[in-house]
């Protein structure tokens, strides 16, 4: 498929970010993959700065996202457990900022062009094939390790228990089955502490924006499956494209998003709203 962002071959990916408008700058086959939200929007977008490493190392104070523990998932920018199919870091037009892990031995990494990356790339494997050029292309602010078994089985079992959790949870009420653009002008801004946990089954392509205001205590858990089914997998693609786009507004920030969901796939075009 086409201008992917990460595509599932099992069908589970959790996104613990908030979408904004993003281009295909990865193609991802595997099982799984995580995504920060503690390293800040403008880092993402590839402004680079002394102080991005120090968000970066306090991303374990949100390890606890509405009352699910992601253990270390969340320390990392990037975690691939699986990748198995197509692990393709692609060329992007700005960079990325914070540490990346992957499971070398099992994923097929690949990468092409070259683009800004200052961080640490953690594998299990001896190196890190391909993607050490992510790390020459980078000299001085990037770095590889290698051979950290326990710190990628902790992963992946961090993975595995969050997903335990957010399938367990109950949804709120209203908000068991709900299209993303039902979602637009969501206001929770009260004062009052509250998590949603919210399943969207309709509306995963999504070209606009999508505006949700709350208070910096509050959660959001969106679970994007069609069916609502979790024993199943996380089944439909969703697209963010043409400027769609989930604006936090309030109190509200990335770290107060977690997103389950299946094939996550992003076209071109847009920008930061």
């Amino acid at each position: 498929m086409r201008n992917q962002l990460f595509e599932m071959k099992k069908f589970r990916i959790v996104m613990i970010v908030l979408l904004f408008m993003v281009s295909s700058a990865f193609h991802f086959l595997g099982e799984e993959t995580i995504l920060n939200p503690n390293v800040p929007s403008e880092y993402k977008a590839g402004i680079f700065s002394t102080k991005s490493a120090k968000n970066v190392l306090e991303a374990d104070l949100f390890a606890i996202i509405g009352g699910v523990d992601l253990g270390n998932l969340t320390n990392h920018l990037f975690v691939f457990t699986d990748g198995s199919a197509d692990a393709n870091w692609q060329s992007s037009s700005k960079g990325y900022v914070g540490d990346a892990a992957v499971n070398g031995i099992i994923a097929s990494e690949r990468t092409s062009g070259s683009f800004a990356y200052s961080g640490t790339i953690m594998t299990n494997d001896s190196n890190l094939a391909s993607w050490q050029d992510i790390v020459n292309n980078n000299a001085g602010q990037s770095s590889a390790s290698t051979s950290k078994t326990t710190v990628l089985n902790g992963l992946d079992q961090d993975l595995e228990n969050a997903f335990v959790q957010i399938n367990g949870l109950p949804s709120s009420g209203g908000y068991s089955s709900v299209s993303s653009t039902s979602l637009d002008g969501l206001n929770t801004q009260n004062g009052i502490e509250e998590t949603l946990v919210i399943n969207i089954t309709s509306g995963f392509s999504i070209s606009s924006k999508i505006h949700i205001t709350g208070d910096a205590s509050d959660s959001y858990i969106f679970r994007w499956d069609t069916d609502a089914n979790f024993s199943n997998g996380y089944n439909g693609q969703v697209k963010f494209q043409s400027g769609g786009a989930i604006v936090p507004l309030g109190g509200l920030k990335p770290t107060n998003f977690v997103h389950v969901a299946g094939d996550i796939n992003a076209s071109g075009g847009g920008s930061n709203p």
